[in-house]
């Protein structure tokens, strides 16, 4: 050891202190896991940015000097972070008795602008929920000609796109086919 120690540059007695540090660092991350562990028990879905506010006390009597992001990895590292399950919204209800129109789109070639029309319905997610973003496309150029945001899944929000589509028609074409998600329109 004393070979090792002067070949680096430092004492044995540095390398005994490391080692000893080494250990007590351990040693508090052991009991503070089992803290995390205690609590998680109580209460299994508490995120690590909590519990790292609710055991800064527990830290501070107990002498663990421990930073949030260190925290974080030591959570991460032991496999206890919680992962949160992301909210989906349900755009599309196929289980319905209402009557299904036949596809007319099935084997249709396209080849022009203003002969078929796709609509479908996304959601995007905002801060406080979600809104739904109903868009009508050309399927031959793949421009979206009507688009409308709207709170719910009500028909003014494909409506009002289905508009605004049709306000930007210069001829009206009597082949055009409008299909959306359930079926042609």
């Amino acid at each position: 050891m004393k070979t090792l120690c002067e070949l680096f540059g430092h004492g044995r007695q540095a390398w005994y202190e490391a080692q000893k540090r080494s250990d007590q660092r351990q040693t508090q991350q052991q009991s503070l896991l089992a803290e995390v562990k205690r609590i998680r028990e109580k209460h299994p879905k508490v995120g690590a940015q909590k519990l790292y506010f609710q055991l800064r006390g527990w830290c501070e009597q107990n002498g663990v000097k421990i930073g949030r992001d260190k925290f974080l990895n030591l959570l991460r590292t032991n496999g206890l972070m919680i992962h949160r399950r992301a909210r989906k919204a349900v755009t599309t209800n196929s289980k319905h008795d209402f009557y299904r129109y036949p596809n007319l789109v099935k084997g249709i070639k396209v080849t022009g602008p203003n002969q078929l029309w796709v609509s479908d319905i996304t959601y995007l997610r905002l801060p406080r929920g979600f809104v739904y973003l109903s868009l009508i496309t050309d399927a031959y150029s793949r421009k979206i000609v009507g688009w409308a945001v709207h709170d719910t899944l009500q028909t003014e929000g494909p409506l009002s796109a289905l508009r605004k589509a049709l306000k930007g028609v210069v001829s009206k074409p009597e082949s055009l086919i409008h299909h959306r998600e359930g079926g042609p329109v």
